[in-house]
């Protein structure tokens, strides 16, 4: 921050009659302020005054001090040291005389500021807004590295400090850079497609690279980091399963969520987040590198970390206007610093550059980024935040899911998909998830819909696509019904394509060598049909009691047979 000579200079100390005597200088009446300031200033980081100066202080007073030595970036934001250390009043000099606050201080805060060892100014925010902080002169805090109290040795174990009052400042309303959306809810819905037509590889609760780069380019947003947690909240809302280190879709639970309305699908999405377990956002977060597995981190609570810093933002936070981020941060670390750890010393974290992050003074560069972290990404992507380059603010839903407000529950616009004649689909994000996600099942996937540029997701049914469907249980029948609910008559070229497919198999034959599996009842039947891991082994199904088994994977089937508690009989001819 400032020198103490600069401090004088500024006007941020108190009154030079306060400081004069408690510092023991005898200034000549006739020289200018300028002199008198400088003379000041030397004594003042004479090592023999400033432990004369320190003595004076009770410890309650010395802690004060202590927290402001230790506060991010050497400075503390003036309501808050006020809230927890009193006011300071402004004097003049007759009030002086009488009250000799110097002497006498009413608070810890006064005992600081008219003995000159704290300082006031105004402060610019990354944001540019202008902000009310203390601070000790960074000469004077050179001599107080070793300021103890009886508080030291506690201070780990601490209760953290209660912000009282404290709110952050709402800062001018400015355009968006980052406009919050509701895009996860389209690609969440594209996933759900994907993973029910393809089935895809999984690496651990990732996709297998490969599955992730085929999905990529049919995602709103292209972003590795983004289809990551996308794909953990898949797992996190239930809405996914694995069978065989692939990828299944739980079809009565997404099902359930893709039939929701974008509002109920958005509230749906935050609070698996909000609850998961299974997301870690630590992990995820920006320029971190952490040994999972050492020192105190197998212990680690992400849900724990999520809860905590959600409630700091929502008690925080203006509801309605923007506000720093940087602020924000700031104050956490100087009211909750212990939100996720209370140890600092054994997590084993560095940077990119390889730099060992360990201990409180590296708080802002572990639990700073968390904090950014959580804002800009899961909380933006959620549609939560609406951010600038160094402000955020919450949106409609963000004050719902913070408990802010009452979350909002617009109903979805209507509106229809449109058929061409070539058997291409146009589908505007306005049209219900369920329906694209069956679209999506029985066509060829083409563009991908463009936010800004407002243009829809482009389909096409082709044979290929038919055949694919086919394999699903999608008949041509139900593609026709389908199609006429959600878009009205169907053109000539498309009704001719679902004849031809339909009369395909008339036209051509093949032989090949098969099983037939036969059960006892149709239920069982269906049963196997709609485990994940079973029916990938099946052909066609040849009646309610009978369906083909590939030939070449009996032995495969069995064993998973067997391993649902389902014994396969194979009888020999």
């Amino acid at each position: 921050m400032k020198t103490t000579r600069k401090m004088l200079h500024e006007g941020d100390a108190a009154p030079l009659v306060c400081l004069l005597e408690i510092w023991g200088v005898r200034a000549n009446p006739n020289a200018p302020p300028e002199a008198v300031q400088a003379e000041l200033a030397e004594a003042m980081i004479e090592p023999t005054r400033v432990d004369r100066v320190i003595a004076l202080l009770s410890d309650e007073q010395r802690q004060a001090l202590h927290m402001i030595l230790r506060a991010r970036d050497g400075f503390m934001l003036e309501p808050f040291f006020r809230a927890t250390q009193g006011d300071i009043r402004e004097l003049g000099e007759g009030a002086i005389q009488r009250e000799h606050p110097h002497l006498t201080p009413k608070t810890n805060a006064e005992a600081l500021y008219y003995r000159g060892l704290i300082g006031r100014a105004f402060d610019l925010s990354s944001s540019g807004s202008a902000r009310r902080v203390v601070y000790v002169p960074t000469d004077l805090a050179s001599l107080l590295v070793g300021l103890k109290t009886s508080y030291d040795d506690a201070d780990a174990s601490a209760e953290p400090l209660d912000e009282g009052e404290l709110a952050i400042e709402p800062l001018p309303d400015m355009p968006a850079a980052q406009t919050a959306d509701t895009s996860l809810v389209d690609d969440m819905t594209t996933l759900l497609a994907f993973i029910q037509v393809e089935a895809p590889k999984l690496s651990g609760r990732l996709l297998d690279p490969d599955a992730a780069a085929a999905l990529l380019p049919h995602l709103l947003y292209a972003s590795v980091s983004r289809l990551a947690f996308l794909i953990q909240l898949a797992w996190s809302a239930e809405l996914i399963e694995s069978q065989e280190e692939r990828a299944y879709i739980k079809r009565a639970e997404a099902r359930r969520w893709l039939s929701a309305t974008r509002a109920q699908q958005v509230k749906m999405l935050a609070e698996s987040w909000r609850d998961s377990r299974v997301i870690v956002d630590l992990w995820s977060t920006p320029g971190l590198r952490i040994e999972h597995r050492a020192g105190s981190m197998p212990n680690y609570d992400g849900l724990a970390a999520r809860k905590a810093a959600l409630s700091l933002i929502g008690e925080r936070v203006p509801p309605e206007a923007w506000w720093s981020r940087d602020d924000l941060i700031h104050v956490v670390q100087q009211t909750r610093p212990d939100f996720q750890r209370q140890n600092f010393d054994t997590w084993y974290i560095r940077d990119e550059a390889g730099n060992d992050l360990s201990g409180e003074r590296h708080w802002e560069d572990v639990e700073g980024r968390l904090l950014e972290y959580l804002i800009t990404s899961p909380m933006h992507w959620l549609g939560l935040v609406d951010l600038t380059e160094e402000a955020a603010r919450l949106t409609a839903y963000g004050r719902g899911f913070l408990g802010l407000a009452a979350f909002p529950t617009p109903a979805d616009p209507p509106d229809q998909i449109v058929i061409e004649d070539d058997g291409r689909l146009s589908i505007s994000r306005r049209i219900a998830r369920i329906d694209r996600f069956t679209a999506a099942r029985f066509s060829e996937w083409l563009d991908t819909a463009h936010l800004v540029e407002n243009t829809p997701y482009h389909y096409r049914i082709t044979l290929a696509s038919l055949e694919k469907a086919k394999n699903q249980s999608i008949t041509p029948d139900q593609i026709a019904a389908f199609l006429q609910r959600t878009g009205g008559n169907i053109p000539d070229g498309v009704a001719r394509l679902l004849k031809l497919f339909t009369m395909a198999p008339v036209s051509s034959a093949t032989v090949e060598a098969m099983w037939v599996l036969r059960t006892t009842s149709k239920a069982t039947l269906d049963l196997l049909y709609e485990t994940p891991s079973l029916r990938r082994f099946f052909g066609a199904r040849l009646g309610e009691l009978a369906a083909a088994l590939r030939a070449d994977t009996i032995e495969q089937a069995a064993e998973a047979f067997r391993e649902h508690g389902i014994k396969l009989d194979v009888v020999e001819r």
